[in-house]
């Protein structure tokens, strides 16, 4: 029985080892301070539900944000936002596009204290109720030119009672 438990501490060890030098030399997801994500809700006739996003560059470098996730062409292409009304979570009914690994021209450079806006309909890809309080924050993942590392992009928590 001895035997058998060092031979499974051992083991552990080595998947342990492995992982943390797997996660450690591999960047796989990277902050990105210089990006501050800001949504807003708005409520239009006939339940239409609007979040408007404002992507702007606090840092001090210019900064490359990948257009399908910012949205800027105004539609839902996958799950981005997590949506919730009257405490429940709404899922994600609407399409989702299948792209290519984005190209040096997909990306939107950002100066310093420049900023982009999208303007996208929650109801394309939610099944919003007419009446309730509904929640949302996006939550993206922006891709950098020339690595394979992502970027977490996450905004506030947005609040809106529809009436």
């Amino acid at each position: 029985m001895p035997i058998r438990s060092n031979i499974f501490r051992k083991s552990s060890r080595w998947v342990a080892f492995f992982f943390f030098v797997t996660i450690e030399s591999h960047p796989i997801m990277a902050a990105m301070p210089n990006i501050r994500v800001t949504l807003e809700l708005e409520q239009e006739r006939n339940n239409l539900v609007y979040a408007n996003l404002t992507f702007l560059n606090v840092g001090s470098e210019t900064a490359h944000l990948w257009r399908r996730i910012a949205l800027l062409d105004g539609r839902l292409n996958a799950e981005r936002f997590i949506v919730t009304q009257d405490g429940k979570v709404l899922a994600y009914t609407g399409r989702t596009a299948k792209v290519g690994a984005p190209q040096p021209g997909d990306f939107v450079p950002l100066a310093p204290g420049k900023s982009v806006s999208a303007r996208v309909l929650l109801n394309q890809g939610y099944a919003i109720a007419s009446r309730g309080q509904l929640k949302a924050q996006y939550e993206g993942f922006n891709p950098s030119i020339g690595s394979d590392a992502l970027t977490r992009l996450i905004s506030n928590v947005a609040s809106l009672d529809l009436q």
